[in-house]
């Protein structure tokens, strides 16, 4: 247990002095304060990782997977009543009236849908600047433990090379029971403290991975707010672009005698429909890193319990 204990941050020369300072007032002679030791960090740091730190808000998740599955219904729907009616796709007024009502409908469902993805994404980018607080905070927690293990190396070396040292040069020499008993119990004293330090060694490394794992939540997020930015702005504005466009083109040029081309048609409403799904998988694929988060997490709390 002598062995001196590897850092995990690079501390200040201020968060240096202060173990130092703090090395001095560590005191061998009480074993309640050796089995105290760190208990104030720790405590913090069990209180901490207990707090729903690996929760992207189900609530917003759980709206933008209804939205989406929505609005992919009724895309289905608008697709299925073009298919159904033959004269739709005739280059008459009627048949015109009839697909703009359909396309109208739908294009009513995308705008709605939009405004409720901007609600959503404004709320995981909150929950991203929530999280970046939280990670700094256990980082903090980290610097922390090695003020304290710093603070102990330097208070356990100190006493051994003098109190301990002088302790068993005046056994050694005496032959006095006492003396012999008083060296003993303080090198237990030494023992069980190096044993705490490499206890908080160990301890450490739960708000480090809480940190880490905040990161990847931290992305989750960015890659989510991202790809709704990308669905209800560039995704959606181009499934319009594409209906109105052919449907201009085909009023205008009148080459096939079809108010608008069932394939074009088909195409854009196949595209825009994987980008839906893309969202969706992206959902499903955050689920799934949060579940390996707590997985992790659980593991390192029941090591630490």
């Amino acid at each position: 247990m002598s062995e001196k204990i590897k850092p995990m941050m690079n501390l200040t020369d201020n968060e240096k002095a202060y173990a130092e300072s703090f090395a001095e007032t560590i005191s061998f002679a009480d074993r309640t304060v050796i089995l105290q030791y760190g208990d104030a960090v720790r405590k913090k740091v069990t209180e901490f990782s207990a707090s729903s730190l690996f929760t992207v808000p189900a609530s917003d998740l759980n709206e933008m997977d209804s939205d989406i599955r929505r609005v992919m219904r009724k895309l289905k729907e608008f697709q299925t009543a073009f298919n159904r009616d033959s004269d739709i796709t005739d280059n008459t007024e009627s048949s015109i009236r009839k697909f703009r009502d359909l396309y109208d409908r739908f294009s009513n469902a995308l705008t709605e849908c939009t405004r409720r993805m901007e609600i959503i994404q404004a709320s995981l980018l909150r929950h991203h600047r929530r999280m970046e607080k939280l990670k700094e905070q256990a980082l903090n927690y980290v610097r922390e433990y090695d003020m304290y293990i710093l603070a102990g190396e330097k208070a356990l070396q100190a006493h051994r090379e003098t109190v301990s040292a002088q302790m068993s040069q005046k056994a050694e020499q005496s032959c006095i029971l006492e003396d012999s008993i008083r060296a003993e119990e303080d090198r237990q004293a030494c023992e069980l403290f190096a044993k705490r330090l490499y206890d908080l060694s160990v301890s450490r490394a739960l708000p480090l991975q809480t940190a880490a794992q905040i990161g990847v939540i931290q992305s989750t997020d960015e890659v989510i707010a991202d790809s709704i930015r990308k669905l209800s702005t560039d995704t959606f504005s181009l499934y319009r672009n594409r209906v109105i466009l052919a449907l201009g083109l085909q009023e205008s040029k009148d080459t096939t005698g079809k108010m608008i081309d069932p394939k074009l048609f088909k195409e854009a409403n196949k595209d825009l429909m994987d980008a839906f799904s893309a969202v969706l998988r992206i959902h499903t694929q955050s689920v799934e890193e949060q579940k390996k988060g707590l997985t992790v997490f659980a593991g390192l709390f029941r090591q630490e319990k």
